[in-house]
Order: structure tokens, then C-alpha cells, then sequence
């Protein structure tokens, strides 16, 4: 399929990496993102069958920011689990086929060479795992590291409180009169 979005020069200052200074003082990361899906059906004026890059820059800024990520090739795992998942009741988005990412962090060697990385992953390529800690809510696990976590996670409407653990952070995905679905990051994971 040759239909695609793209988000390009875009920037989000955040602490990823692995070099002490990585870790306390935040830094440009570059991505960019194609994703690729059927855009017949949104040239109606149809945007349920398209993608809202303005959700899906929020999506990928909080996952930068909020994630702390060690490595750029976790954050780029955990993106392209969230983009390719299925759509969640009341996203408004169509299904996305295929995703492909690039970072960059163009300052972390001074000017000497940019590093970066470049991932193209399809729909299918994971199976997200599934937990069900409490009647009416399930967790699915986007990227597990020793230090975060990353999850989508869903509430039926009428389902006894859960809340994730103190620290977690979340970005709210969609929400109908059945059902509400969040992006959560924790540190450490579940």
C-alpha cells in the first residue's frame, strides 16, 4: 500500500539515553513517523478513517517524555506497539497497517556524528499481552523494560475502581459511554 502520514521535524526535549548526562538533563529527540493505512474512505471527509497526527504527536510526546527511556530502540518498540494496536472503542481512528519510525539525537556527541535509528514494523508483528487485574479492566503491555512500563489500558463502564500505582502517569486515548482507554507509563513496571 503506497497510502501514508507523515510526521516530520519533529522535536520533543526528554531524557533518553544512557550516558549519565542522558539521564538528568533532557535533550532533543527527532522523529519522525510514517504510518501507513487506507486513505480512500477518509477523502469523504471521514476522519474515522484516517489517523489524527495531532493525537498521534501528543501520543508520541508523552511516551518520550513521560518514558525516561534508556534506549531509543525501546521507545521506538513501544510506539509502533501503540500505533499498530487495534483501535479502541471511540478513538476515531482507522486501523494502521504498517509503521515506520525514526529518531535521532542530534546533540548528544557534540556535533561529531548524530545517531539514530530507523524501525518498520507491520500490524501483527505483536501480540500485546493481556492482563485482567480487576472485573471490567484490561492491561496490555506495549513495552516492558526493567525500568518502565508501557500500557494501553481499558475500563468497562460499571467496573470496580482499579487505578494504577502511585506514580504512573497517563494520557487519556478514548472514551465512549461502555468503555475508556488510557496510555499508562510507570516506573518501575507492573
Amino acid at each position: 500500500m503506497a497510502d501514508f502520514i507523515e510526521l516530520t521535524d519533529f522535536s520533543v526535549d526528554c531524557i533518553v539515553g544512557i550516558l549519565d548526562r542522558e539521564r538528568v538533563t533532557p535533550q532533543a529527540l527527532e522523529i519522525t513517523v510514517r504510518l501507513y493505512l487506507d486513505l480512500d474512505g477518509a477523502a469523504f471527509g471521514d476522519l474515522t478513517q484516517s489517523v489524527n497526527y495531532a493525537a498521534v504527536a501528543e501520543q508520541l510526546r508523552f511516551l518520550a517524555i513521560e518514558g525516561r527511556w534508556y534506549l531509543l530502540e525501546s521507545f521506538a518498540a513501544a510506539a509502533c506497539a501503540l500505533l499498530l494496536a487495534p483501535p479502541a472503542p471511540g478513538e476515531g481512528r482507522a486501523a494502521i497497517d504498517r509503521v515506520v519510525i525514526g529518531l535521532r539525537k542530534p546533540q548528544v556527541l557534540g556535533g561529531v556524528a548524530v545517531p539514530g535509528l530507523r524501525v518498520d514494523r507491520r500490524s501483527g508483528w505483536r501480540t500485546l499481552a493481556a492482563q485482567r487485574p480487576a472485573p471490567g479492566v484490561t492491561v496490555e503491555a506495549l513495552q516492558v523494560t526493567e525500568d518502565v512500563g508501557a500500557y494501553r489500558v481499558h475500563w468497562a463502564a460499571g467496573a470496580p475502581p482499579w487505578a494504577p500505582p502511585v506514580g504512573a502517569v497517563g494520557l487519556p486515548l478514548a472514551r465512549t459511554e461502555s468503555t475508556r482507554t488510557a496510555l499508562i507509563l510507570t516506573h518501575p513496571p507492573l
